[in-house]
């Protein structure tokens, strides 16, 4: 991608840039170092059409005078032969070393001043000006007090200035004279987790995740430069991080940020080194000392803090062994929390020790109960470590630090887990790590000898056994193979005896089954599953229990009621720290909230569950899907087209049917909002055709037939069309699906109109909108109204059509819905232009695309942009009812009309 960053959590900040930019302000985008600064305006700078002018100061060459206006200008002083008179271009030229100064005479500075900004001002008169100043805190003094003098009196013209001044952590920018006026402030944070893990895999090959890369994390306070640096260390190593280890600290990053310590006396670095190690602040007089110093802040909560997280890892790494030691025991003892104790103990003890494993134990059990899988899972893995001379028992406690990374969502932690305790389990202990190997695995290959591996050992055991129907059940119902997945699970219902467990996590998989084929008993089997867990721990089947129960509710029209069960599920699940399961819960949520028409939170809900499944997931399928679902709620159509694409490419290998059949179907979406209507039909029908393959024929599952239907209709597939409509209509009345009877009739009325019965049409959709204030899906409601404005501009009653449209907009508007607001605006605007003439300036345009001339040479020839020319394109396009370049060459090539 260009400019990684851009991806990484830098897309409100290049999108505010340029915004700013285009309406005339001058930008100062300040950080410390390696935040990125650069890369966010490289991207705005090769996104942009200005002609840029860009230099990047050093330290190096900070003494060197008028070198960044050298940077700038070397290359365009041919333009000032013209635009500046001969006295100041011969200034200009001679500060910048391209001709000789006079004999005897030194520079004018009121000469070379004026003479920039006469030069700036010429460059603009043929094309927009951005100046970038990238590290401006290192620009030569002479250089600068030119730009300051010129950007004082270049506001409102078209030159803009995007500066970047390296800033220290809670240091406010003193660079904005450089900045055109009115000048906008823009501070540059970290980077979340993921997408620093996003940056290490890309950048280094470096794959981390759970607790070593949320410690990569709190160690760099997300700069992406010192991630990567720490990034570095570690692959130069062959090492992952353990917690009771220092982070390597590169000699680039203790340059960086070291120099704080340097002042400090030896005698506060004990004090310092508790708080290091996760104890409490120093004491008073230690604590004034390193904050005069800059090595500790005062927070916001009365905390004293490290005032940059890599000085914490510095401190804790230039300890000696014993001493980070004796810290940890020290501050055990001054804690009564028992997780807090039992972790800093096992930190300070890292020989077996019997009682201190067993302590270890029942802390990673209370924090387990508090709902954080992360902190238990590393207790356990201490617990197995500190366990002397019973190897089972060690195993068991790995398989429990395995199972609570799990749920956390630490999956690499998971399965080194999992492949440490295989070697000395008992068969339970082999049974459940071969599975949840087998969950981690995306090999296929892999995971069949997994499952056959775990059935071998669980022979002769029912209760093992039926652990291993119910997996097998899991796979065949994510693949769609729903006969086999029923016959897992009467297998494995067979032989769970009493136990509740089995039970619930039986009912879990049973319930989406159901939901394919019998929504009432599906319902049923919801409830009973939740009433099964209701009072105990939010266990993986508890939350698909209840998140099953809300997309039933959900299909049948109660939205409201399914969005308040998912939005407290959500928070259970955060507050439980099961990130595991936090992936799927936001992906129904998105659901929900599209169908409530709340397209906003689907957008930003879609977005965070996409990021979530690109660190957690080996395949990026599902967390594409989720992007492409998100961009058509709130983003743009081709930004979905380009995500969705990519998802079912991914998933197609994958055996993933549902998830692939989705993604195709979205896709045909966001192709009909682009205009490429057949494409989507054809790619509708698919994603039909493969839900059907698996069985799900619920109408109400993806509100899939009608877009079909219509998408058909428009493509001149009428009869098929029909057939689509007809069985649709059978199945919902099979299933009482009433919520999809708003859209089969829009598709009915668009099918009437192509058959010549508009005025029919017309009406029939009317008074079924006039019917549908209180339907549940208001996002229906609105495609109703864009079709009948669709079907109403067809034969040419464009204030009935312009009526239909605008509502469709005004409801597209107030649901923050803005690509099909977009699709709806467009169809305004042919609305509006069909029958105008062209302007002039289109009329030009019009005879040099006729005379086979390129954008460029458009542009070039016109005094254009090449996006300005694209733009007026648009239009005559709409104007003449064609999509693209071809279609238009083909329209006038049947023209009569000479070109001017």
């Amino acid at each position: 991608m260009d400019g990684l960053t851009s991806v990484l959590g830098r897309a409100a900040v290049i999108d505010g840039c340029r915004r700013h930019l285009a309406t005339g302000s001058g930008v100062l985008l300040y950080g410390p170092a390696g935040i990125g600064k650069s890369t966010v305006i490289g991207a705005v700078a090769a996104a942009g059409e200005a002609l840029v002018l860009h230099s990047a100061a050093s330290a190096t060459e900070a003494h060197l005078p008028y070198v960044a206006l050298f940077d700038l200008l070397a290359t365009h002083l041919d333009a000032a032969d013209d635009a500046v008179p001969a006295h100041l271009a011969a200034t200009l030229r001679a500060a910048l070393l391209h001709e000789p100064p006079a004999a005897g005479t030194a520079t004018s500075q009121p000469a070379l001043r004026i003479a920039v900004v006469e030069l700036l001002r010429a460059l603009a008169e043929r094309q927009p000006v951005l100046i970038l100043l990238d590290d401006a805190q290192w620009l030569d003094p002479p250089s600068m007090e030119v730009l300051a003098f010129a950007v004082r009196r270049l506001g409102g013209s078209r030159i803009a200035t995007l500066v970047t001044e390296r800033v220290a952590d809670g240091d406010e920018p003193s660079l904005g004279e450089l900045c055109t006026s009115p000048t906008v402030e823009i501070p540059l944070g970290g980077l979340a987790e993921t997408e620093l893990a996003a940056l290490l895999r890309t950048r280094l090959a470096l794959r981390l995740h759970g607790s070593a890369m949320a410690r990569i994390t709190a160690a760099s306070g997300g700069n992406p430069l010192f991630a990567l640096e720490l990034g570095r260390a570690l692959v130069r190593d062959d090492v992952t991080p353990r917690p009771d280890e220092p982070l390597r600290v590169t000699r680039r990053l203790r340059d960086l940020v070291s120099d704080r310590l340097a002042g400090l006396a030896p005698a506060l670095r004990p004090g310092l080194l508790m708080l290091a190690a996760g104890g409490p602040a120093p004491t008073e007089t230690e604590a004034s000392a390193a904050l005069a110093e800059g090595v500790l802040v005062l927070g916001a909560d009365g905390r004293y803090r490290f005032s940059h997280p890599m000085l914490s890892e510095i401190v804790y790494a230039d300890a000696t062994p014993h001493q980070r030691l004796a810290a940890h025991l020290r501050i055990a003892d001054l804690t009564d929390d028992p997780v807090r104790h039992a972790r800093h103990r096992a930190l300070a003890c890292s020989r077996p020790d019997a009682e201190l494993a067993a302590a270890l134990d029942r802390a990673a059990d209370a924090a387990r109960r508090r709902g954080a899988p992360g902190t238990a899972a590393e207790l356990s893995r201490l617990a197995a470590d500190r366990t002397p001379a019973d190897p089972a028992l060690a195993a068991r406690r790995l398989l429990n630090a395995a199972d609570s990374s799990h749920a956390a969502g630490l999956f690499a932690d998971a399965r080194a887990d999992c492949e440490r305790a295989l070697g000395d389990a008992d068969v339970e202990g082999r049974v459940s790590a071969r599975l949840l190997l087998a969950d981690l695995d995306a090999d296929s290959e892999r995971t069949s000898r997994l499952l056959a591996d775990a059935a071998a050992d669980a022979a002769g055991h029912p209760h093992l056994m039926a652990r291993v129907h119910l997996y097998q059940a899991d796979v065949a119902m994510r693949s769609g193979e729903l006969s086999s997945c029923l016959a897992d699970l009467e297998q494995a219902e067979a032989l769970a005896g009493d136990s509740t467990e089995l039970m619930t996590r039986i009912l879990s998989v049973r319930g989406p089954v159901e939901l394919f084929t019998d929504g009432a008993r599906a319902i049923r089997t919801y409830r009973h599953g939740v009433r099964l867990t209701e009072g105990g721990p939010l266990t993986e089947a508890a939350v698909y229990l209840r998140a099953g129960l809300a997309v039933a509710r959900l299909r049948q029209g109660g939205v409201s009621v399914a969005v308040r069960d998912l939005e407290l599920l959500r928070g259970d699940v955060e507050a439980a720290g099961r990130f595991r399961e936090l992936g799927d819960v936001l992906h129904v949520l998105t659901v929900a909230y599209e169908r409530a028409g709340r397209c906003r939170q689907a957008y930003s809900t879609g977005l965070a569950g996409a990021r979530f499944r690109e660190d957690l997931e080996p395949n990026a399928g599902r967390a594409l899907l989720l992007r492409g679902m998100a961009e058509l709620n709130g983003g743009t159509a081709a930004a979905a087209a380009s995500a969705l694409e990519a998802a079912a490419a991914a998933l197609e290998p994958q055996n993933m049917t549902e998830s692939r059949a989705y993604s195709l179907g979205l896709l045909g979406r966001a192709r009909y909002l682009q205009g490429d209507v057949g494409t989507a039909a054809a790619l509708l029908a698919r994603s039909r055709e493969l839900l059907d393959g698996i069985g799900y024929v619920d109408p109400a599952l993806f509100l899939l037939d009608a877009d079909l239907a219509e998408a058909l209709t428009r493509a001149g597939a009428t009869e098929q069309a029909a057939h689509v409509l007809q069985e649709a209509r059978a199945r919902a009345g099979r299933e009482d699906r009433t919520v999809v009877r708003l859209g089969l009739t829009r598709a009915e009325a668009v099918l009437q109109a192509a058959r010549g019965e508009a005025h029919t049409a017309a009406s029939l959709l009317r008074d079924t909108l006039g019917h549908a204030a209180d339907h549940p899906y208001p996002l229906e409601v609105a495609r109703a109204w864009a079709s009948l404005g669709a079907i109403e501009a067809a034969v040419r009653r464009r204030a009935a059509a312009r009526m239909a449209y605008g509502e469709a907009a005004r409801r597209y508007a107030r649901h923050g819905c803005t690509p099909w607001l977009r699709y709806v605006q467009a169809a305004l605007d042919d609305l509006d232009g069909h029958g105008r003439p062209p302007t002039d300036l289109e009329q030009h345009i019009i005879d040099m695309v006729r005379a086979k001339a390129t954008n460029r040479q458009i542009a070039a020839a016109l005094h254009l942009s090449v996006k300005t020319v694209e733009a007026h394109l648009t239009r005559v396009y709409r104007m003449r009812g064609v999509r693209n370049r071809a279609d238009l060459v083909s329209r006038l090539a049947q023209s009569q009309t000479p070109p001017r």
